[in-house]
């Protein structure tokens, strides 16, 4: 894996962040990690990562509140969306918000590895 690429998680749970930051870490990605949709802007802005992995439900600025705010911003990053309440209209929300791909929570290895290759390719 290429460890030029940077992945940016932003999860209101730290439990949540630490061992996704771990997977991204062991799959060779550098991983940052946010609180809040406010803080992952301010850390997308000024650490340009290449991918968003965002939790949906989060105080202050919930996942796609963020997703709209990172597609102003930019189109070239992709930004999959993380949920422990998968739901038929999330899906839809985050396909028409060009979401790269929606996860459910807990997340395994393999299947963000899989969608981690997928997305750099």
């Amino acid at each position: 894996m290429s460890t030029s690429k940077k992945i940016l998680i932003v999860d209101d749970e730290q439990s949540t962040c630490e061992v996704l930051s771990g997977m991204v870490d062991a799959l060779g990605y550098q991983s940052l990690v946010a609180e809040n949709g406010v803080k992952a802007l301010e850390i997308f802005k000024a650490e340009n990562p290449d991918l968003v992995i965002s939790d949906i439900k989060m105080p202050e600025m919930d996942g796609m509140e963020l997703l709209h705010e990172l597609r102003e911003i930019s189109n070239r990053v992709k930004i999959i969306i993380l949920t422990g309440y998968p739901s038929a209209d999330t899906i839809v929300e985050t396909i028409e918000n060009e979401g790269f791909t929606y996860l459910v929570k807990p997340v395994k290895l393999t299947s963000l590895e899989a969608v981690l290759l997928r997305a750099f390719q």
